[in-house]
């Protein structure tokens, strides 16, 4: 993350601006950002690695990794794992957009996305009421469509006041049911083959 946030102030690759800690400051010409790269890159490696090897000695581990030679839970986690990035992408980018891009306050921002967490609220209990009645896949699918909406909707209202604020309001309704919608029922079905 810190690569991703900090790329515009330290420079995503020549330094723009040196790394200071203290009254240290980094004397190279390369940017922060690609080291921050590199060492997450050296920590997923070693947790990998250190994860394999504690499981061949028949030791615990927090993630056991011969589940992903199951192929419905090898490709549910993809597919989760790309939902979840384009679900919490918009979410960590939509307030900095609408306060640097659109010029909201604070105030305003939070008052825009207050129906992401209404739909939510109201996604969650659907899921909670109907997930005994309706198939996990089904919740799921659901779930993805209205993401795709309201993503689509989002799209339509990028620009300076395109279709007015209460519509710029009214489009982000449809993107939460697809939060709570997917990330329960998304479990179950990628543990449904796994006993």
């Amino acid at each position: 993350m810190f690569g991703l946030i900090e790329g515009r102030n330290y420079g995503s690759w020549l330094s723009k601006n040196p790394l200071a800690l203290g009254s240290w400051t980094c004397p190279l010409e390369l940017s922060i950002v690609p080291l921050a790269f590199k060492l997450s890159l050296m920590a997923v490696a070693l947790f990998i690695t250190n994860g394999r090897a504690r499981a061949h000695r028949g030791q615990s581990t927090m993630l056991d990794f011969s589940l992903f030679s199951i192929p419905s839970f090898k490709n549910g986690n993809i597919a989760a794992m790309i939902v979840s990035l384009g679900e919490f992408g918009i979410i960590l980018s939509l307030p900095i957009w609408l306060q640097n891009v659109m010029g909201y306050s604070v105030l305003q921002t939070g008052l825009v996305l207050l129906p992401l967490a209404a739909g939510s609220l109201a996604a969650s209990g659907f899921t909670g009421a109907f997930g005994n009645r309706i198939s996990a896949l089904a919740i799921v699918r659901a779930g993805i469509v209205l993401e795709l909406v309201g993503v689509a909707l989002l799209g339509f209202m990028v620009g300076p006041e395109p279709f007015g604020r209460w519509k710029r309001r009214a489009n982000i309704y449809p993107e939460p049911p697809c939060l709570a919608d997917n990330t329960f029922p998304d479990v179950l079905v990628i543990n449904s083959s796994v006993s």
